[in-house]
């Protein structure tokens, strides 16, 4: 009963975020977060329910953050990223890369695997990268 009651509070919640006043989908995001260093536009329709819920979820719930572990495979090693979300779109993400040639610091040195950490913010032009950093175990 308490879960059907939180489930029809929530698509109440979710369902006011159509209006005007809100930011896309798409512009909560960076562009390549589906697919690594990609030139083309972030499509919607690539977007899977849990990453949707993480948008809008912190919208909807004041002082609330959005934590997602994507299965969705992100690279070449094929594995997914973690995420974070806030009222304003990605905050942070981690993810693995195959960088062999990095000068790292490695999380597997022998199989050259680095540690990627980046930090977003929404400025005027929207979702802008402000950081990128390798992990340091």
């Amino acid at each position: 009963n308490c879960q059907l009651s939180f489930s029809v509070e929530l698509i109440g919640k979710l369902s006011n975020l159509g209006r005007k006043d809100t930011i896309s989908l798409r512009d909560m995001l960076p562009r390549d977060f589906i697919a690594v260093e990609t030139d083309s536009l972030l499509n919607e329709r690539n977007l899977g329910t849990k990453t949707r819920l993480a948008i809008k979820l912190p919208q909807a719930y004041d002082r609330t953050k959005a934590f997602q572990i994507k299965r969705t495979a992100y690279g070449l090693l094929g594995i997914g990223k973690v995420t974070q979300f806030g009222p304003q779109g990605l905050e942070q993400e981690f993810f693995f890369r195959y960088e062999p040639r990095s000068e790292g610091p490695f999380v597997d040195a022998e199989a050259g695997i680095v540690g990627i950490h980046r930090q977003y913010e929404r400025q005027e032009q929207g979702l802008i990268l402000i950081s990128t950093q390798p992990y340091r175990c």
